[in-house]
C-alpha cells in the first residue's frame, strides 16, 4: 500500500506492535534503512515507542469505542478520535512522546560525534566514511512541531511510518530468505566437490526434488483447508462445518476479528504436511517463510478493507466464493533462485575469506 497516498486504517496501530518480535540485530534505523541484517526476523528502530503507544490505546475503553466506528481514517479523523481517550491515557502518551524525543536527541548527538570523528579521519587519512558512520536523524514517526504533547498528528505519523517500514521489512525478509536458500544449496553442492559441476548440479536437483514429495497442501484460507482444521484440529469430525462457530473458536481474544497471529495458527496443520512428511530435520527458516507467504496471501484475498484484520463479514464472503481447491506451492516445491543466481553466489563466496 502506498500509505502516503491512500487512507490508512487506525486499527493497524493497535495490533502491528504484536507482530514485531525481534530475534536478531537486523534493524531499520530511524530513516527506514536496513542495518546489521542477518538471518531471521527484523525489527523497527522505534519499536519500543510503537509498542508502548499501542498498549496504552488498546487499554483505553473510551478510545476503543470511538475507534470501532471508523473503517478508514484520515488525519483529522484520527485527531478527533484521540480526543476520546481518557485524560490519564493522554497524559501517559505525552510522557511517552517526551521520552522518545529525548531518545532521538541523544541519538542525534551520538551520530554527530561519530560523523565529526569520521570527517576528522577523512581529513587526516583521506579515507571516506561509510554510510553507517554518517548521522541518521529521521523523525518521521512523531510530530516534531510539538515536542511536548502527543496529538492526532503523532498517531497519524506513527501509523504511516509503521506501515511504510513494515513493507520494507517484508522486502528484507524475502531477500534474506533467498540468501538462505542460496547458501543452503551451495553447502549441499560442496559435499560433492570431487564431482564435476554438472554432476554437482544433478545431485542438487535430486535433493530438491526429494523435498517436494509431501501430501497435497490445501489452498490457505480455502474452504477445504478450513474444513480440515475444523475436523482434525478442532475435533469436530461428524459435525457439519459451521463458519460462525469456526470464526468464534479461532478468535482467541474474542475481539470479533482474526488478527495475523490467529490467522497464522490456522496453517499449522498444512505446514506439518510439508515439514514433517519428508524431513527428519525441519528447516525453521523455510517453515517460517511458508507461514509468512500463506498469511500474506490470505490477507490479500480476504482483508478487503485492508485494515490488517479479518472480520466476520470478510470471512463469510470468502466462504461464499467456494471453488475447487487449487492447492498451494510451498517454498520447497519451487527452486527459490535461478541457476545464474546460484552461480553468481558461488563466485562471490570463492573470492571471500572462508565463510
Amino acid at each position: 500500500m502506498a500509505v502516503l497516498q491512500k487512507i490508512v486504517s487506525l486499527w493497524v496501530i493497535l495490533h502491528i506492535a504484536s507482530m514485531l518480535q525481534p530475534t536478531t540485530a537486523a534493524t531499520l534505523d530511524s530513516e527506514g534503512n536496513a542495518d546489521n541484517v542477518a538471518d531471521g526476523d527484523f525489527q523497527i528502530e522505534y519499536s519500543r515507542y510503537l509498542k508502548q503507544v499501542s498498549e496504552l490505546l488498546d487499554a483505553d475503553e473510551s478510545f476503543q469505542e470511538a475507534a470501532k466506528s471508523l473503517t478508514h481514517t484520515n488525519e483529522k479523523e484520527v485527531a478527533d478520535t484521540l480526543m476520546y481517550a481518557s485524560p490519564e491515557t493522554r497524559s501517559k502518551l505525552d510522557e511517552l512522546k517526551r521520552i522518545e524525543v529525548r531518545r532521538l536527541k541523544d541519538l542525534h548527538k551520538k551520530a554527530m560525534k561519530k560523523a565529526t570523528k569520521a570527517h576528522s579521519t577523512y581529513v587526516k587519512s583521506g579515507i571516506k566514511p561509510s554510510k553507517k558512520e554518517l548521522p541518521k536523524t529521521g523523525i518521521d514517526h512523531i510530530d516534531s512541531s510539538n515536542p511536548l504533547s502527543f496529538g492526532g498528528p503523532d498517531l497519524h505519523k506513527l501509523i504511516t511510518k509503521t506501515l511504510t517500514d513494515m513493507s520494507k521489512i517484508d522486502e528484507l525478509r524475502k531477500g534474506d530468505f533467498k540468501n538462505h536458500e542460496l547458501r543452503k544449496a551451495y553447502d549441499y553442492k560442496t559435499k560433492f566437490r570431487d564431482l564435476s559441476s554438472a554432476e554437482q548440479q544433478k545431485k542438487l536437483k535430486e535433493h530438491l526434488e526429494k523435498a517436494r514429495k509431501h501430501p497435497k497442501i490445501n489452498h490457505p484460507g480455502g474452504v477445504e483447508q478450513l474444513k480440515e482444521v475444523w475436523e482434525k484440529t478442532d475435533r469436530m469430525t461428524g459435525m457439519d462445518f459451521n463458519p460462525r462457530i469456526f470464526f468464534m473458536t479461532h478468535d482467541i481474544d474474542g475481539d470479533g476479528l482474526l488478527d495475523p497471529s490467529e490467522v497464522e495458527a490456522l496453517f499449522e496443520r498444512e505446514l506439518d504436511k510439508i515439514y514433517r512428511a519428508v524431513n527428519s530435520t525441519v528447516d525453521g527458516v523455510e517453515r517460517n517463510e511458508d507461514m509468512n507467504r500463506m498469511r500474506e496471501h490470505v490477507f490479500t484475498e480476504v482483508d478487503t478493507n485492508r485494515d490488517g484484520m479479518v472480520d466476520w463479514e470478510e470471512f463469510r464472503a470468502t466462504l461464499g466464493a467456494e471453488s475447487q481447491d487449487e492447492g498451494w506451492e510451498s517454498v520447497q516445491d519451487k527452486q527459490q533462485f535461478t541457476d545464474e543466481e546460484l552461480k553468481e553466489f558461488e563466485e562471490k563466496l570463492q573470492v571471500l575469506p572462508y565463510q
